[in-house]
């Protein structure tokens, strides 16, 4: 506890350095290069040479691709909480025999993240010192530093699919399918943006719609169908989170828990239905108001992945950073928007670590 209590200090100092480096930032555009090399050593080094502070992930991955290794199918030989991908990425890695690499991907991840933003960002006629300001902003931001340079969550890999077939959503719809597959078969939560990109697609030609949702459930099923044959109940159940949720701990599950004051597997799975049940007409009402007031798709998906870890049977802090590319792409011509919303996740990122530890089902 005392360890965890020094780590989480010596991060809340990191995130108070960075506060003042956000409103500093206009100074640092004339040493762009310096305080870029800076910033990849800053994100690179951390996970050469600390081991995970926070979470134990990245000794998960390594364990399942281990079983991988040893000859066993996911889900038929042994139960496993992630989609395909996510068990398969870690293998070369452990051939290679060390778990730091992998880690050192999910940062490269981040960091090509950042690269595919300013890119789209350029497209869209972003003046460059403002895409060099939002850059250094990225590569600094103490929470993306934690949660893939120290505890490597493979968050980092999911959401580069996912960035990577937004950005090809409108001159290579059939990529874009592939690569959004790909992405929900490394995570689930990619799956939230099916509806829009949908919607966007059909709103522009019926046809392309058509296709992209047929690339879609194509690469799904291409990845997903070997082991739905060879396990269906298991892989099903991994899914619809039996794998994961055993004991929920999400805002809404923790509520009810206290409310009807139980904790046995009977409730737990009522528990499961009736937040399930909750969260998804709340993601219905967003997506009928977001069609009703035209939002942009970078805006239904910023609010769509700020809300999406408080409605899920689990939360975790790093749950927040999906909705940052999103929020980034969405607000870039506002600075002070960025500014605000970057403070307020560190905050409150912060927070969850601290309730984190005092809260033992977390």
């Amino acid at each position: 506890m005392d360890k965890q209590f020094e780590a989480l200090f010596t991060y809340l100092t990191i995130v108070l350095v960075y506060t003042v480096f956000l409103f500093k930032i206009e100074i640092y555009p004339n040493n762009f290069r310096f305080a870029l090399s800076l910033g990849i050593v800053y994100r690179l080094l951390p996970c050469i040479i600390i081991s995970a502070t926070f979470s134990n992930d990245i000794v998960q991955y390594g364990y399942l691709g281990n079983k991988i290794l040893s000859g066993q199918i996911p889900y038929k030989d042994f139960p496993a909480p992630y989609p395909p991908l996510s068990l398969y990425i870690s293998v070369p890695f452990l051939i290679i025999g060390d778990l730091r690499l992998l880690k050192l991907f999910f940062v490269l991840c981040d960091l090509a993240i950042i690269f595919l933003l300013c890119r789209m960002l350029k497209s869209q006629n972003i003046s460059v010192e403002k895409i060099k300001m939002l850059s250094l902003i990225l590569l600094f931001f103490p929470p993306l530093l934690l949660e893939f340079s120290v505890s490597g969550h493979n968050d980092s890999f999911t959401l580069l699919l996912l960035i990577a077939s937004l950005a090809l959503l409108h001159d290579k719809q059939t990529i874009s399918a592939s690569f959004l597959g790909l992405s929900i078969c490394s995570k689930i939560f990619p799956l939230a943006t099916v509806p829009f990109l949908l919607k966007q697609q059909w709103a522009k030609n019926k046809k392309t719609a058509s296709h992209f949702l047929l690339t879609l459930a194509s690469s799904l099923a291409l990845i997903s169908t070997p082991f739905i044959l060879l396990s269906p109940n298991a892989f099903f159940g991994m899914l619809f989170g039996a794998t994961r949720y055993t004991i929920p701990y999400g805002f809404f599950q923790m509520l009810m828990f206290k409310l009807l004051n139980g904790s046995s597997d009977s409730l737990i799975m009522s528990v499961l239905i009736v937040s399930s049940a909750i969260s998804t007409i709340i993601f219905l009402s967003i997506f009928i108001y977001s069609h009703l007031r035209d939002w942009s798709l970078t805006k239904s998906l910023s609010i769509i992945f700020m809300l999406l870890p408080f409605l899920l049977p689990q939360f975790q802090p790093w749950y927040l950073l999906w909705a940052l590319p999103f929020v980034i792409l969405h607000a870039s011509e506002n600075r002070k928007m960025i500014v605000v919303y970057l403070v307020l996740l560190s905050v409150f990122h912060f927070l969850s670590y601290l309730l984190t530890i005092y809260n033992p089902l977390v």
